[in-house]
């Protein structure tokens, strides 16, 4: 099985958190398995670490698919909805074990990508519940289809005032977007 490539020089800074493959879930036609690459900004959690000893971070992850059996040829195009569903699901159950509450998912749009693909991009919103309070946080996640389809994504928080630190959270948005954007 691939492992994604992901945007190395972009991740300067980030730590690798974990790495392997597991069994996502499982179509009327396939088992779907993927590879997930998963990083957490280790600057921005050793700051906020010192400043407020809250365990809190940015997290970008990323996932190459695979089926078992293979997929027809031209399947990719009809089940790419229902992925985009299982997707939706899955990575709201994720956040949610990393701590994050009240997770709303939005409406979904398109966002080219460095291969040329439309990505479906879901954004969604919602809390992260660290050890005093409940942050702001945000995140999106990219399906799309090249050879095999990619899932990438993260999360973000959004006021780092409430742990302490006067930072301008506004870039990490675009930066998260570029992650998407390049990985592949």
């Amino acid at each position: 099985m691939d492992k994604p490539r992901v945007p190395s020089e972009q991740l300067e800074g980030w730590q690798k958190t974990d790495e392997g493959k597991e069994r996502l879930f499982d179509l009327e036609i396939a088992h779907v398995d993927g590879y997930t690459l998963v990083y957490e900004d280790e600057r921005l959690r050793s700051q906020i670490k010192r400043q407020s000893g809250d365990n809190l971070s940015r997290v970008f992850f990323a996932t190459k698919l695979s089926f078992f059996p293979r997929l027809p040829p031209g399947a990719g195009r009809i089940i790419k909805s229902k992925i985009v569903s299982e997707v939706k699901k899955s990575v709201a159950e994720r956040f949610q074990q990393q701590g994050f509450e009240q997770i709303d998912t939005g409406k979904s749009k398109k966002m080219s990508v460095n291969t040329g693909s439309k990505a479906t991009l879901i954004p969604y919103t919602g809390r992260y519940n660290s050890d005093t309070v409940l942050v702001p946080a945000e995140g999106y996640t990219g399906v799309w289809k090249d050879e095999r389809f990619i899932i990438a994504g993260g999360a973000y928080p959004t006021d780092l005032e409430l742990v302490g630190l006067d930072e301008n959270t506004k870039q990490y948005r675009d930066e998260l977007l570029e992650l998407i954007r390049y990985t592949a």
